[in-house]
C-alpha cells in the first residue's frame, strides 16, 4: 500500500494516520486503499472479561464498566473452589464449595483451576451403605456394597433405632 491516511475525498495519501480518526472513542478507525477512511464499531471493543461489571461504550468518553448488582451471583476464573458474589464491580469469594457427593467410595478434593474431583476409594475400604440391615459395608468399583444383608422381617438392634420396631425393613 505504501499509505498511512486517508484524505477526505476518502483517498489514501501518505499523509499522517490521525486524518481517519473519526473522533469516536467507540470505533476502530483505518485506511483501506481502496475504500478511503474506514469506522467500525468493534464487537466486544470494551469487554473486560468481569462479570460483575457491564461494559458499553460511551462516544463522549469510551469504555465504561458500570458494577453489575451487589450479591449477583459470578463465577471467579481462578477460584472454582468457593461460591462467589459481586461486591462493587469486583468478584468476591465467600464460601467453599461442597465438593461431598454422599458416597464414602469416593475422595472428594477441589482444585481452584478445575473445581470438585472425585478419586474411587481403594476397593475393600470400609463404608456405610445406609442399610441398617447389612454387614460388612465395603467400597467395590466406587461404591459401597452390603458383604450381607438380612432377609425381611430379621430382628435387629442397630443402636441407632434406624430399624423400624427393631424389625429390618
Amino acid at each position: 500500500w505504501g499509505h498511512t491516511s486517508c484524505t477526505e475525498a476518502g483517498l489514501c495519501a501518505g499523509l499522517s494516520a490521525q486524518n481517519c480518526d473519526d473522533g469516536n472513542p467507540c470505533t476502530y478507525d483505518n485506511c483501506l486503499p481502496a475504500y478511503g477512511c474506514l469506522s467500525v464499531t468493534a464487537k466486544d471493543w470494551c469487554d473486560d472479561n468481569n462479570t460483575c461489571t457491564t461494559d458499553t461504550c460511551d462516544n463522549a468518553h469510551g469504555c465504561l464498566h458500570t458494577p453489575t448488582g451487589d450479591m449477583s451471583p459470578c463465577q471467579s476464573s481462578v477460584d472454582l473452589c468457593s461460591y462467589s458474589l459481586c461486591l462493587s464491580g469486583i468478584c468476591t469469594s465467600f464460601a467453599p464449595v461442597d465438593c461431598n457427593d454422599g458416597n464414602d467410595c469416593t475422595l472428594e478434593v477441589c482444585m481452584p483451576l478445575t473445581g470438585c474431583n472425585y478419586q474411587q476409594t481403594a476397593d475393600n475400604a470400609k463404608c456405610e451403605d445406609g442399610n441398617p440391615c447389612s454387614v460388612g459395608d465395603s467400597c467395590a468399583s466406587g461404591q459401597c456394597k452390603a458383604a450381607f444383608s438380612a432377609p425381611d422381617g430379621t430382628s435387629c438392634n442397630d443402636g441407632a433405632n434406624k430399624c423400624a420396631v427393631g424389625v429390618c425393613k
